[in-house]
This record gives structure tokens, C-alpha cells and sequence, in this order.
């Protein structure tokens, strides 16, 4: 038993009396042994609803009594296991499943009060002994549906980025802002297609959708005024009502949203924004012990209704400092981003320094990388990990020019396609492990995850020229085609891989010395003028001559930029005013089908209308 590992709601309760294990053999054999049901929950160290869970429902001394009797506890965190989360999660949390002995889903809820409880308790403990077979039906169907709902392969097309563009515009709140009614999330992929989408188009309703949603939202309740911050997910439409937790991965994702929102307009009510959340994010979540990020903040409605001079004199929300590897990667791209935006090296070291942490203290070339570290490593081989630390990686390589960074992503590409590779093409959430506990001996093919690999394998494509990394992009996207539509509004990120895998790449490589300021103002220039499925980095004819010399790049000096995009390629450019003009105009003529156009081939030479220049 391993109740001393759990953590319950920092608030008196009595949580902590049931016989709660972890989730272990020893949990499952004691199941089986004494034919008992398992009770699954499922919380979150930020989650109000867990903790008031834990302090009334969990805290009945009757269902303190009755579960200890009559089933066996188990208690998971849902960011430590995500693994988990993923194949019982009953619609948020916290979650309450019942599980058989062997561990298949049966019923359950998320938050139930305690004389709801009872009743339920009751009831299945009942069921489960006196109609067993009954009782015990729905494992079969939700088994059978985990094995049709999964992987549903067919040829993807640019059709897929249309349908999902109209679900977008079609859950956008013309009034609010943001997609869907309530509760409403910040959905960063479906920003992000947008600000691809005006790029492309020109068309201003998305820039519509993306710039009024930002301004909405850091406008309102969602986000935090006074330290900064965007809080988790507000239950109303208008964003009044926020649930109050502060969450890493969410501040990484919107920072990188109004990052890229501030390249696209140039406007400083984005840049301001952004500069607070990483002003937050550095005053609560960084380790300087580990050079890495904690991973939330917890909701306290009350603290965060007061100003800075009350705040000191009360006590912070808890910080829970488990370093999250996916949402320490998510984190770097956008610091690194910003450190290029707002020529800030103080953000390039705080990013470096994470990943040499996540590096040398998270991988094993054996076992990939692990999941979160609390003074050691956990949980090894989830793929969102070698996802979210290679999109780091990528970037890093970009930013800095120094070859271990793709080397090191290009490492975790082949432990994804030699261990989490299924025979379908698409890639597996975990390690397939047939002696597994539960439903983790099915491996699963997650859709949402699948375009993210594909995101992340199509740009290492495009830095290494390696096409291998595309045609598994390709398949992973395949593996999930059918799947797509469920997902509506949610699907904008698979629309964007399936962008990134059907059309061409802009690749801007500039050659010259790297201490030198020419070739870092042009690396700058690339990196800063947003343009879709656009990758820049630098390469230096001291010591990478033999690549220069392949390419038939001039070592210079001065130095050039070469930028191409699919298999065509322009003179190479000197000044950034020229590049930084021609990339403005490639938004527009990056599709292939569009290379007839006269107004494509003379790009160089334009001012785009819908896109004037913008100085960061």
C-alpha cells in the first residue's frame, strides 16, 4: 500500500484513512485475491473539485468504512499518469471509475458528493455480487469500442484543413471570443490555425478569431492582472468564472500564441501580455535548483481577488514543484521564442538550461524519456514526451545553431519509430507492455498525440532533409484520417499536420560566422517574420564547411541567406529588409499549385497589402 506517496486537498480532511494504493500489482492482486471491485480515482494536485472530494465525500467516516470493507482503492495523479488518465478519465476530474478486478472500465462519474456516494457504492458492490454477469457487460462493449474507435486509417488531403477551418469558424463566439459555449478553454491549436489561416488567406475574419480572442481573454477573470498568468479554463461563456488553478502547459501555449500573434500584427498589447507571463511563470514555477518549471499552481479564489500589497500578506496558493517533461518541452520552444522576439538572451539561457536538464536527468537512451521528476525520473516512454522535448530540440537547433540540438531530436525521432511505431503507422501512447496493469496492456493510438508527432517529424524533416521523418508523419496522420471530424473545433491541430505534411516548407539557411552580427541579424530576420511551415537556422563555414561546400553555398563573407521553399529556390539574400519582405510575402505563395502566378514568382519584389512590415 502506498497512501504516504498521495496527496490529498492542503485543507482538513480525512482522505487520507482510506487504504489507498497506487497503482501496482499489489493493488490488483489483493482485487483478485479477495474478489473485490476496484475504486479508481483519478485527481489532480490543482483540482478545487478533488479537493473537495477529498474533504466531504472522502472524508465521510461511512465511506471511509464502506470502501475499506468492500473494494480496493486506487489513487492515481492524472498529470504524474497520464497513461492512465487517457484510458479511464470519465469527462474531467475528478474522476470516479469502478473497475473489475482485472481492471475494466464498469461505471463511474467524476465528483460525487457523499450521499450520492452511498447509494453508488451500494448499488454496484451489489450488482457485482448478485448479477455479475450482468453487471459486468460494459467491460466487454467499452473494450470493443477502445479497439474500433483508435486507429482508422485512410489517404489524407488538403480537403481535412477546409472542414476543419469551417468547424473553427463555425464554434468562434463572435461575442466572447473564444470557441464553444461554456465551460470554454482556451484552445491554443485552434488560435494558431487561425493566425495561419489570416497569413494564407488574407481573409480578416481570422484574424478576427485570434486577435479578439487573445485581447477577451487577457482582458477578463481568466487571466490574473496582478502576478500574471492565464488561469485554467473559465465555467461561463464570457470568462467571468474561472477555475482559479494556474497550469504550466496552459502558459506555454498561449504564450507562444500571443508570441506568434504579435509577429502576424505587431501589436504591443500582445508583446505586453506575453512579457507578464513570462514575468509569472519566473517569479512561481522556475527551479533555479534544476533550471526547470514546476508544474501548477493551485486555484485559491480569494487570493487571487487580492491586490499585490494583500497577496504578500497572505499565503500563496501551493505550488506543486513535480517537474512535467511534456510541459517543460511546450515551455522552451515559446521562451525560446521569445528570446529571439525581444532580443533577450536571459529567456535563450533559462531555455538551454532546461533542456540540458531534461537531458542529463530525464533520458535514457534505453527508455526514452521519462514523464515527470521529483528528485528522480518517472514514468518512461510516454510518447508526448519525446514529442514535446524534440519540438524543443528543434527549436534549439534553430536558435543557436549548434548541430547536437537536431542530433539529440533526431535521437528521439528513431526511439519513437523503433518502439512506439504500430504496424498501422501511427504511433503508440506508451510502450506496448502485454503484462501491464489494466487497460494499459492496450496500447492506444491517440489521435490528438498522433498529429502532434506528425507536427513535430515533418519540421525535423525539413531541418535535415531526411524525408524518412515526412513519410512517417504521413502515416501517422493516415492512421487517424476517419477520426477527425469527431473532434470539430478540437481537430485544428490535426489540420495543421496535415498542413505541414502536404505542403511545402519554407527553409531559410544562412551561411556565415556565428559570433559574427550579419548572419545573427539575418538568422533574427527569418525567425521573427512569421511564415507558415517556415524553419531557419544557421550554418557556419568554419566548421561546417563540408555541409556548406554540398550545398553550393558561397562561405562568404558577407553572409547570405538561401531560402527555398518546396524545390525552388531564390538568389540568396544580404540585407534583412529584403528577406524579411520576401518572407512577409511567401504566407501567400507557399502552396505549389500557386508557382504559375507571376505575383508568386515576382514575391521579392512586392509589398503585400495584407501584411505591411513589422518591426519587433
Amino acid at each position: 500500500m502506498a497512501a504516504f506517496h498521495l496527496r490529498f486537498s492542503p485543507r482538513p480532511n480525512r482522505a487520507r484513512e482510506i487504504h489507498w494504493f497506487s497503482w501496482e500489482e499489489q493493488a490488483f492482486a489483493k482485487a483478485q485475491q479477495e474478489d473485490k471491485l476496484i475504486l479508481l480515482a483519478i485527481s489532480g494536485v490543482w483540482c478545487h473539485w478533488c479537493h473537495v472530494m477529498d474533504e466531504t465525500t472522502y472524508s465521510d467516516p461511512q465511506i471511509i468504512k464502506f470502501i475499506n470493507d468492500n473494494l480496493v482503492a486506487i489513487r492515481v495523479d492524472t498529470d504524474q499518469r497520464p497513461d492512465i488518465n487517457e484510458r479511464y478519465n470519465l469527462g474531467g476530474w475528478p474522476t470516479t471509475a469502478i473497475l473489475s478486478p482485472q481492471g475494466e472500465l464498469l461505471t463511474g462519474g467524476t465528483y460525487i458528493p457523499p450521499a450520492e456516494m452511498k447509494t453508488f457504492l451500494h448499488r454496484v458492490v451489489k450488482s457485482y455480487r448478485e448479477n455479475r454477469e450482468l453487471f459486468l457487460r460494459p467491460a466487454g462493449e467499452y473494450a470493443l469500442r477502445q479497439r474500433e474507435g483508435r486507429v482508422a486509417a485512410g489517404d489524407i488531403t488538403e480537403e481535412i484543413i477546409n472542414q476543419v477551418r469551417q468547424e473553427v469558424v463555425k464554434n468562434y463566439d463572435e461575442r466572447y471570443g473564444g470557441f464553444g459555449v461554456a465551460p470554454k478553454f482556451p484552445m491554443s491549436e485552434a488560435l494558431e490555425l487561425a493566425m495561419v489561416s489570416y497569413v494564407e488567406t488574407g481573409e480578416e475574419q481570422w484574424r478576427t478569431i485570434f486577435s479578439h480572442t487573445l485581447t477577451q481573454m487577457s482582458g477578463s477573470r481568466m487571466y490574473d492582472p496582478v502576478e500574471g498568468g492565464f488561469f485554467r479554463y473559465s465555467t461561463t461563456r464570457d470568462w467571468s468564472i474561472p477555475h482559479f488553478e494556474k497550469m504550466l502547459e496552459d502558459n506555454a501555449l498561449l504564450l507562444g500564441n500571443l508570441l506568434m500573434a504579435y509577429q502576424i500584427t505587431g501589436e504591443a498589447r500582445f508583446a505586453e501580455v506575453a512579457r507578464d507571463v513570462l514575468r509569472y511563470l519566473e517569479s512561481n514555477l522556475y527551479s533555479p535548483d534544476t533550471g526547470a518549471w514546476a508544474g501548477t499552481q493551485d486555484a485559491d479564489e480569494e487570493y487571487y481577488a487580492l491586490p499585490m500589497t494583500a497577496r504578500r500578506r497572505h499565503p500563496a496558493p501551493f505550488i506543486d514543484r513535480i517537474i512535467y517533461v511534456n510541459w517543460n518541452g511546450l515551455l522552451v520552444r515559446s521562451l525560446l521564442q521569445a528570446a529571439v522576439i525581444f532580443r533577450n538572451d536571459h529567456w535563450k539561457v533559462r531555455a538551454l538550461s532546461t533542456i540540458d536538464f531534461l537531458l542529463r536527468r530525464c533520458y535514457q537512451a534505453e527508455k526514452g524519456m521519462a514523464h515527470y521528476y521529483d528528485g528522480q525520473p518517472h514514468v518512461w516512454g510516454l510518447l508526448i514526451d519525446e514529442i514535446a522535448v524534440g519540438f524543443a530540440l528543434n527549436m534549439a537547433y534553430q536558435v543557436t545553431g549548434e548541430e547536437k540540438f537536431i542530433r539529440w531530436s533526431e535521437k528521439l525521432a528513431e526511439y519513437c519509430l523503433t518502439r512506439l511505431q504500430s504496424p498501422a503507422g501511427g504511433f503508440y501512447d506508451s510502450l506496448p507492455d502485454p503484462n501491464a496493469l489494466g487497460a494499459l496492456k492496450k496500447p492506444l493510438v491517440d489521435f490528438r498525440h498522433n498529429a502532434e508527432a506528425a507536427r513535430w517529424l515533418a519540421e525535423l524533416a525539413a531541418l535535415t532533409h531526411q524525408k524518412r521523418y515526412l513519410t512517417a508523419a504521413r502515416r501517422a496522420l493516415a492512421a487517424g484520417k476517419k477520426l477527425y471530424r469527431r473532434y470539430d473545433v478540437m481537430a485544428a491541430g490535426y489540420a495543421l499536420a496535415v498542413s505541414e505534411v502536404l505542403k511545402p516548407w519554407t527553409v531559410v539557411t544562412v551561411v556565415g560566422e556565428r559570433e559574427q552580427t550579419a548572419p545573427r541579424e539575418l538568422l533574427r530576420t527569418a525567425l521573427i517574420n512569421f511564415t507558415p511551415r517556415r524553419v531557419a537556422y544557421l550554418l557556419d563555414p568554419r566548421t561546417q564547411a563540408e555541409l556548406v561546400a554540398a550545398n553550393g553555398y558561397d562561405p562568404g563573407p558577407p553572409a547570405k541567406a538561401y531560402v527555398c521553399i518546396g524545390e525552388r529556390c531564390f538568389q540568396p539574400l544580404s540585407g534583412t529588409s529584403e528577406l524579411a519582405r520576401l518572407l512577409r510575402n511567401l504566407g501567400r505563395c507557399n502552396e505549389t499549385e500557386k508557382w504559375g502566378d507571376i505575383q508568386c514568382e515576382a514575391a521579392i519584389n512586392q509589398v503585400n497589402p495584407k501584411r505591411p512590415e513589422v518591426k519587433l
